[in-house]
C-alpha cells in the first residue's frame, strides 16, 4: 500500500482540485492507497470540507490547532500511515492518469532507489520542464500528461511537492527535521542524508503532474508574504548548511558615497542581507566634511541583525583602492561584492553554488545593466570569490579582480545567478560618468596598460562623441591590437573590431567601418559585428546581403554572453528591424506574386517579433503598412489606435487613421484625424493634401 500524505493550510480551492484529481486518476485496483490529510488550522472552510470527505470514508484527517508546518505535519501523518511507501504531495498539485502506478514501477526498478519524483511545470531543483508546457484546463493537461515521455534521470535532490519514498528509508533517516519550522529545506536535508547513506534518487520519465506556484505560502500573491518567505528561505538555508557541516561564511563588501540616497542602499541590502554573515562597507566623501547620515541609517538598519565593519575615506578617484579597503576588513571565507545600485536576484543560489561546487574558488554572476536608452547590457562579473590576501582589485575605474585570480590559476565557474544593476539612468549623468572614467583610464593606461583599459577608453570616446574623439578611438584600437597579442578565442578581440567599425562610421569613414565589421563577422561571427555590417549593407541598399548576414544570427537559440558587455535586447531588435526592412523592400521590388507573398510574410513576422520585445513607432508604422497592403484594414487601424492613445505625439499614426477613414469614405472623422496630425506636424504633406481635398469636396457638396 501507498500512503498519500497531503498538508493544507487554507487554499480550499486548490485542496479540492488536488483531492478530486487523486480520486479520479488513481486506481485502487492497480495501486492500493490511502489518503491522509493534515490540516494546519485552516480557517477558510477547509476543515468542514475535509470532515465531509472523512465521514464518507475517502480520507483520514489530522486536525492541528495551529500551523505545525510542513516537516512536523508530514511526521504526524507518517506516524499513522499504513503504507510501505509514502507519497508526500502538495495540495497545490493536480495529478494525472497512472501517476502513482508509474512512480511505484519506477522506484521498484532499482533496489538502491530511496525516492522518486515526477516532472512538472514549476519547481526548483531539477524537475521543472523548460520552457513550461502550455496547456489550458484539466482536459489539455491530461492529454499532455498521457503523451508525456522523458528520459529517467538520477539526481541528488528531489523537491517534495510530490515525492514517493520508501517507508523503510524514511524510518532510517528519521523523517523530516522539524527545526525548519513552517518549511523549506527539510527536503534538501532529507535528500542529502539519503545520498550520504548510499541510496539514489530519480525523476520518473513518464510521470508529469501540474504544480501551482507555492500557493500554501501565498508568496506570489502578496508582497508581505513574499518578503516573509524570502526571510524563511534565508534562515532555513543556513540551518540546512550547518546541519550538514557545509556552512561557509560570506562577507558583503561595498563602497558607498556619503551622498547616496538611503532608499538606493536599502534596496540593495534588502536583496541580500539575510544571506550574508557580515557587511564590510567603505563610505567615501568628496566635500570638506563627511556626512554621516547614511552611515547612521545603515547601523540602525543592521542593529542586532548582522555585524558591520566600516571605514570612512576621502574619495581618491580610485575604485580599486576603496574596494580593497572593504575586502581588507572582511573576515568571512567568501567575498561578495556589490555596487550600491545593485539588486541580487534569487540570492539563495549563491550558497547553492558554493555547496555543490567545492572545487570552485570564484563564481561569475550574470549582470544586467541598464543602458541610457532603456535596454540592458549583459555581462558576466566575478562577484563571489574566496577571501584570499593576494586577491585584490586593480584599476582606478572598471576595477577588476580577475587579473589577481588569473595569477593563481584556480578553478572558476559561470552561474545563472543574476544581478540587476540599475546604474546611471539618464543621458546626462551617463556622459558625465564617462568623462570622469576617461580621465582615470588615461592614468591606468600609463601605469597598468592592458587590452581592457584600451577597450574601456574606446567605449568612453564613443559615448562622449565628436569626430575628433572617433579618430582617437580608432587609433586606440589599432594601438591595442598591435601592443597586445590577444588569443583568437578572447571575446574582447572581435569586440574591438566592432568598436573600431562604429568609430569609423561615426567619423564618416564608411569603407573603413565596413572593413572592421567584416573582420568581426568573417572570423568570429560576432553578433554585434553582424548587425553593424548589416547596417552598412542597408545604407548600400544591398538587401540580399543584409538577409545573408543576419539570418544565421536570427537562427541562434540564444546569444553567447561573455565577460565583455553586450546589449542583447538592442542587438536582437536591430537584427529584427533590419530583416523586416530588407524583406519589405524586396517585396516592393519583386514582380513574382509568390515571392512577394513570401517576403511580406517574413517582413511581418520580424516586425511582430520586434514589437513583442518592445514598442517602436517606426516598426508599428511599417507593420501597419503591410496590413494595409494585404487588405487587413481593421487590424491596421486597431494597431494604430492603440499607438496614438499611448503616444500622443504619434503624428503619422493620426495621418494613417485619417487615410483609413478616407478610404472608408468617413470624411468627417478623416478630417478630424488629419487635423490632429497637422497639429503635431504642420508641414506633413500627405495630411495637408488630404485635408485640402476633403475641404474642396465639401465646398462642392460632394460629401455625404
Amino acid at each position: 500500500m501507498i500512503s498519500i500524505i497531503i498538508l493544507c493550510y487554507n487554499q480550499l480551492k486548490y485542496t479540492k482540485e488536488c483531492l478530486k484529481s487523486i480520486l479520479e486518476f488513481t486506481s485502487q485496483l492497480k495501486t492500493p492507497y490511502e489518503i491522509i490529510v493534515v490540516d494546519n488550522a485552516s480557517n477558510d472552510g477547509t476543515k468542514e470540507y475535509l470532515q465531509g470527505l472523512e465521514q464518507a470514508g475517502h480520507i483520514k484527517v489530522i486536525y492541528n490547532s495551529e500551523n505545525a508546518g510542513f516537516p512536523k505535519g508530514n511526521n504526524q501523518a507518517v506516524a499513522i500511515a499504513k503504507g510501505e511507501y509514502l507519497c508526500l504531495l502538495n495540495n497545490d498539485t493536480i495529478v494525472t492518469a497512472d501517476w502513482l502506478t508509474n512512480m511505484l514501477r519506477c522506484i521498484r526498478s532499482d533496489e538502491k532507489l530511496a525516492a522518486v519524483g515526477p516532472w512538472t511545470n514549476f519547481s526548483s531543483g531539477f524537475q521543472a520542464i523548460q520552457p513550461p508546457p502550455e496547456y489550458k484546463g484539466e482536459e489539455e493537461l491530461q492529454k499532455y500528461a498521457s503523451q508525456f515521455s522523458r528520459e529517467e534521470k538520477y539526481v541528488n535532490f528531489l523537491v517534495f511537492f510530490c515525492c514517493l519514498i520508501k517507508k523503510s528509508v524514511w524510518d532510517e533517516i528519521g523523517g523530516l527535521n522539524e527545526a525548519y519550522g513552517i518549511g523549506c529545506f527539510e527536503d534538501n536535508e532529507f535528500c542529502w542524508r539519503v545520498i550520504e547513506k548510499g541510496y539514489k534518487l530519480k525523476i520518473c520519465g513518464n510521470v508529469y503532474i501540474h504544480h501551482y506556484t507555492s500557493k500554501t505560502f501565498g508568496c506570489y500573491d502578496d508582497a508581505k508574504k513574499k518578503q516573509e518567505y524570502g526571510s524563511l528561505m534565508a534562515r532555513n538555508q543556513k540551518i540546512f548548511l550547518k546541519k550538514i557541516n557545509r556552512y561557509e561564511t560570506v562577507s558583503l563588501c561595498m563602497i558607498v558615497s556619503d551622498r547616496e540616497q538611503w532608499p538606493i542602499l536599502k534596496r540593495c541590502l534588502d536583496s541580500v542581507v539575510e544571506y550574508v554573515d557580515e557587511i564590510s562597507i567603505v563610505f567615501s566623501y568628496k566635500g570638506l566634511i563627511y556626512n554621516s547620515k547614511l552611515e547612521k541609517q545603515l547601523f540602525y538598519y543592521c542593529d542586532g541583525k548582522i555585524p558591520v565593519n566600516r571605514e570612512v575615506i576621502k574619495w581618491q578617484d580610485d575604485f580599486s583602492y576603496a574596494r580593497n579597503l572593504s575586502i581588507n576588513m572582511a573576515i568571512s571565507q567568501w567575498i561578495l561584492w556589490l555596487d550600491c545600485d545593485d539588486v541580487l536576484l534569487h540570492p539563495a543560489g549563491m550558497r547553492d553554488v558554493i555547496l555543490h561546487n567545492p572545487e570552485i574558488e570564484a563564481f561569475r554572476f550574470k549582470l544586467l545593466s541598464r543602458t541610457e536608452i532603456g535596454t540592458q547590457e549583459i555581462i558576466y562579473h566575478t562577484n563571489l570569490f574566496k577571501n584570499k590576501a593576494e586577491w585584490r582589485f586593480t584599476g582606478r575605474v572598471h576595477e577588476d579582480i580577475n587579473p589577481a585570480i588569473n595569477v593563481s590559476q584556480v578553478k572558476r565557474s559561470t552561474t545563472d545567478i543574476t544581478i540587476q544593476h540599475l546604474g546611471y539612468l539618464n543621458l546626462k549623468t551617463w556622459k558625465q560618468k564617462n568623462l570622469r572614467n576617461y580621465k582615470l583610464l588615461l592614468l591606468d593606461l600609463k601605469d597598468i596598460p592592458s587590452s581592457l583599459v584600451y577597450y574601456h577608453l574606446v567605449n568612453c570616446l564613443l559615448i562622449i562623441g565628436g569626430k575628433e574623439n572617433m579618430v582617437k578611438a580608432v587609433q586606440y584600437v589599432d594601438e591595442c591590437l598591435k601592443r597586445f597579442k590577444m588569443a583568437q578565442d578572447d571575446p574582447l578581440l572581435p569586440k574591438m573590431w566592432v568598436l573600431r567599425g562604429l568609430a569609423c562610421m561615426d567619423a564618416g569613414q564608411m569603407a573603413a567601418a565596413k572593413q572592421s565589421f567584416l573582420k568581426s563577422y568573417d572570423e568570429w561571427k560576432h553578433i554585434e559585428g553582424a548587425v553593424s555590417l548589416a547596417e552598412v549593407y542597408m545604407r548600400e541598399k544591398d538587401y540580399d546581403k543584409v538577409i545573408e548576414v543576419l539570418t544565421p544570427v536570427y537562427e541562434l537559440k540564444e546569444f553567447p554572453i561573455t565577460n565583455i558587455p553586450m546589449d542583447t535586447i538592442q542587438a536582437e531588435c536591430m537584427m529584427l528591424e533590419k530583416l523586416g526592412f530588407a524583406y519589405h523592400h524586396k517585396a516592393e521590388a519583386e514582380k513574382d506574386r509568390e515571392k512577394i507573398i513570401e517576403y511580406i510574410k517574413k517582413a511581418e513576422t520580424h516586425y511582430r517579433e520586434y514589437l513583442s520585445i518592445r514598442e517602436n513607432l517606426v516598426i508599428i508604422d511599417r507593420l501597419s503598412k503591410i496590413l494595409r497592403q494585404t487588405n487587413r484594414m481593421d487590424e491596421a487601424a486597431f494597431l494604430t489606435i492603440r499607438a496614438v492613445n499611448k503616444y500622443t505625439g504619434y503624428f503619422s499614426g493620426w495621418n494613417n487613421l485619417g487615410s483609413y477613414e478616407l478610404q472608408c469614405k468617413r470624411f468627417v472623422t478623416a478630417k478630424l484625424f488629419f487635423q490632429e496630425a497637422l497639429k503635431l506636424k504642420p508641414n506633413l504633406k500627405e495630411a495637408k493634401h488630404n485635408l485640402w481635398m476633403i475641404n474642396k469636396m465639401s465646398k462642392k457638396g460632394q460629401l455625404k
